[in-house]
């Protein structure tokens, strides 16, 4: 069940980036690289779970905050499911 949850998580993440316009490309691309990454790692293909991986979610996070706060609801929400996984 926790990685339902995670998958729904980083499927709206990916959904709000698509029609985030406020948020520049380049950021796009790093929220869009951390989700491939999470997926890769919920599907066994990738890497372990890493610091690095919650780190750079935290930092979108904290970047988003005042500016996105539908995107910043939704970042937590993946941060809170990987939580919930045990990670």
């Amino acid at each position: 069940m926790p990685k339902e949850t995670l998958k729904s998580s980083v499927s709206e993440l990916r959904d709000q980036l698509d029609m985030e316009d406020a948020v520049d490309e380049t950021r796009k691309e790093e929220l869009e690289a951390l989700a491939s990454r999470i997926e890769s790692m919920i599907n066994g293909d990738g890497e372990h779970w890493e610091d690095t991986l919650v780190h750079g979610l935290e930092q979108q996070l904290v970047r988003y905050e005042e500016e996105h706060p539908v995107l910043t609801r939704t970042i937590q929400n993946v941060l809170n499911a990987i939580a919930g996984l045990g990670v």
